[in-house]
């Protein structure tokens, strides 16, 4: 198999071969919205667990208020 990316011609340098790397890469929008839509997800699952935690301190805080002396 053959990658036209990560391949070398006779006479490039390393830094042509990531330059041409990175230029398919940006050029490559199909991956991005896939890297955007994991980004926001864990983003979001970040957000839930925190108000979870929030509310669960709420709850045992009114527990405890309602339950002591």
């Amino acid at each position: 198999m053959f990658n036209k990316i990560f391949s070398l011609e006779p006479g490039s340098s390393a830094w042509a071969m990531v330059t041409r790397s990175v230029r398919a890469l940006i050029a490559d929008r199909g991956g991005l919205s896939t890297v955007e839509y994991s980004t926001m997800g864990g983003v979001m699952s970040g957000a839930i667990y925190m108000a979870g935690q929030a509310l669960q301190q709420a709850q045992l805080s009114a527990i405890e208020s309602l339950t002591g002396p």
